[in-house]
């Protein structure tokens, strides 16, 4: 018996671990909320939703993205701005990126992966500068 060839489906050992890395990496989660002069009227968000790896809006109207949303830490990193705060069981920027043209601000949170422990939860907030 080969241990490192999968006779059923025809993979190798090494290509599931490294698929197991993958979806285990890629969990993290970037929102963001963006707040109108109409929408401050009414006392709600103008616009909410998830950033893909990429920095593009996926607006939550119909609910959450059932793919393209997770990233690695490090790409979320690379989405949001310090310093952050902690919102429970996310992170938050405490600074809102303005925009004074279309006269709007946004502001994003990451949110870790689900069931992550306290100490890594810890760990994060400190990788992320969070104010207590």
């Amino acid at each position: 018996m080969n241990f490192e060839y999968d006779s059923y489906s025809g993979t190798s050992r090494a290509r599931y671990r490294g698929l197991m890395v993958e979806a285990v990496r890629d969990r993290f989660k970037v929102t963001y909320g963006i707040v109108t002069a109409e929408s401050v009227m009414l006392g709600d968000w103008g616009e909410t939703g998830f950033l893909d790896r990429h920095g593009s809006r996926i607006a939550a109207k119909i609910g959450r993205p059932t793919h393209g949303v997770a990233m690695t830490l490090r790409e979320a990193f690379a989405l949001i701005q310090s310093p952050m705060e902690d919102s429970g069981h996310w992170f938050t920027e405490i600074d809102e990126r303005s925009s004074p043209v279309r006269g709007e601000s946004e502001t994003r949170a990451v949110h870790p992966p689900e069931g992550v422990s306290q100490a890594s939860y810890g760990r994060l907030k400190r990788l992320l500068g969070v104010i207590a």
